[in-house]
């Protein structure tokens, strides 16, 4: 009988909301080449003398207004639930012996998670490695990969490495997706659709827009098919951008512009993440509201993600067992 583990992997919290804390967390994020583009030498001064001192204090207050007393970070607390939950779905399957969480940056730590991995199961003949972006980014999924493949010759081994590079066509993200719309829409009754994608540099944006409207576009048609909305009020937008240059358009033109358009109500989704975060609670559900308001609008409500929702831990489940969303990878 084979022994086949699971890693999961999301991008990552900072241990607290203190500033110091905070800038470790950006440090480790905003270093990885994969993430700013520049050579290194100006990435470390880039990183270490202009964004870190000046942006962790800033960072630390929105951290501090989703940070719940008990849990800390949602991202971890939610990330720890689904993998929990995913972990029963394999307990009496010859599938997948263990299944484990790591993030990118932060904790639980990937070269630890991996080296516990290996002595736990005293060896492993395939390792599926599935970073929970539905949409494929070098930022994101390649770097999660590549971190992967890295420590793993470190550590010498000697099995086969499955990969995951992105599962927004999967017919079980899309329903999950699609379900969680539909009961925003019936409680709160909006005016209008927003899907709000992580946004990107134009310069690193690949297939990343295309899988995005791909993904609105399957929504969309899902929701029409079900009579639960009209196709015409949908709209894509980019969000969580650094300056002008980023995929177009931004999320935050449709909290400015929707309010003179006859919107008062306007639900956000956000297709690109499947844990709620940052992004999402403070980014969106905070700040996006505030904007969304100020400029005529009466109310926005954010879709919450599918988290640890038991219907998207049985869809994981499904892509991990459909080899048509995995790709062999030869160390």
């Amino acid at each position: 009988m084979k022994n086949n583990a699971l890693l999961v992997m999301n991008l990552g919290s900072p241990k607290s909301t203190s500033v110091g804390d905070v800038g470790a967390y950006l440090r480790e994020f905003l270093m990885d080449p994969y993430v700013i583009d520049l050579p290194w030498l100006f990435r470390w001064f880039l990183v270490n003398v202009v964004i870190v001192p000046f942006r962790s204090p800033k960072s630390a207050q929105l951290y501090n207004k989703i940070w719940r007393e008990k849990t800390g970070s949602p991202l971890l607390h939610i990330s720890k639930k689904f993998v929990e939950k995913l972990q029963d779905q394999f307990v009496s399957s010859e599938d997948i012996k263990q299944v484990k969480l790591a993030m990118r940056y932060g904790e639980p730590d990937l070269r630890a998670t991996l080296n516990r991995m290996l002595i736990e199961l005293s060896s492993i003949d395939k390792l599926y490695v599935l970073p929970m972006y539905p949409q494929y980014a070098e930022s994101s999924t390649k770097s999660a990969l590549v971190r992967v493949r890295q420590i793993l010759r470190e550590l010498q081994f000697g099995g086969e490495i499955v990969e995951c590079r992105g599962f927004f066509r999967h017919p079980g993200f899309i329903e999950c997706v699609t379900k969680k719309i539909v009961s925003e829409i019936e409680t709160f009754q909006p005016d209008h659709l927003l899907l709000s994608y992580h946004g990107l540099p134009i310069r690193q944006v690949g297939s990343y827009r295309d899988e995005c409207l791909a993904t609105t576009a399957a929504i969309s048609e899902e929701l029409d098919k079900r009579g639960a909305w009209p196709k015409e009020k949908v709209s894509t937008g980019f969000q969580s951008r650094l300056n002008e240059r980023w995929i177009q358009p931004f999320s935050d033109h449709f909290y400015r512009t929707l309010p003179a358009q006859g919107v008062r109500k306007l639900l956000v989704a956000c297709p690109s993440f499947v844990a709620d975060c940052l992004e999402t609670l403070e980014e969106v559900a905070i700040r996006g509201r505030d904007e969304f308001c100020a400029h005529g609008g009466g109310d926005l409500r954010l879709v919450p993600c599918l988290n640890d929702f038991d219907e998207w831990v049985n869809a994981v489940a499904d892509i991990v067992r459909d080899q048509n969303y995995w790709q062999v990878y030869q160390l």
